[in-house]
């Protein structure tokens, strides 16, 4: 098994602390409430495009994970994504 570089380790623990605030201000999905299910943090722009995956911008469940995926034109215009050139 290959080990974490350095960089990549410093990321992660940057990233689990900014998850970890945003849980502790808002432990439930930001985009339909539910608080029983488990949470992804979640980017507006994707690191593909230039997000930043070390400062997640809100927590929402699995369930609309995937529809954000699945579905980008509604999830720009409802708000949960960005074009790269809307950044």
């Amino acid at each position: 098994m290959r080990p974490v570089s350095k960089k990549r380790a410093r990321l992660n623990g940057v990233r689990r602390k900014a998850v970890a605030a945003l849980h502790g201000a808002a432990p439930w999905c930001a985009r339909c409430g539910r608080s029983d299910a488990p949470l992804d943090a979640h980017e507006f722009l994707r690191r593909s495009q230039g997000g930043d995956p070390s400062r997640p911008d809100v927590l929402i469940c699995r369930t609309c994970h995937d529809w954000i995926g699945a579905n980008p034109s509604q999830a720009v215009a409802d708000g949960w994504a960005k074009w790269s050139w809307q950044a």
